[in-house]
């Protein structure tokens, strides 16, 4: 079917099948798009940061911070699970309870 093409409202798109250019490929139904237009949104803005275009957070300073933020997660437990071991350990080993 070369030479064929796709009408959306007003604007004739060549179909996939005549070009590899990702301009050219048919247009798809709201539909079928599994992304959203903010998402997309998102990651345009966030493209921009990482390419300096824009002020903000680059994705491996905000994959950092998560980490970061992980790590401060498990050391809190950790330092609660021993605070509650400390607390059960003196009141085993204190004699007046005896």
């Amino acid at each position: 079917m070369p030479g064929a093409t796709l009408t959306s409202r007003n604007h004739t798109v060549p179909t996939a099948s005549m070009t590899t250019s990702v301009r050219d490929r048919p247009l798809r139904p709201k539909a079928a798009c599994a992304v959203s237009a903010e998402s997309v949104r998102r990651w345009y803005l966030q493209a921009q940061i990482d390419r300096g275009d824009r002020r903000g957070a680059t994705s491996e300073e905000l994959a950092e911070i998560k980490e970061l933020k992980a790590k401060a997660r498990r050391l809190e437990d950790d330092n609660d699970i021993l605070r509650r071991a400390t607390v059960f350990f003196a009141g085993e080993l204190d004699p007046r309870d005896r």
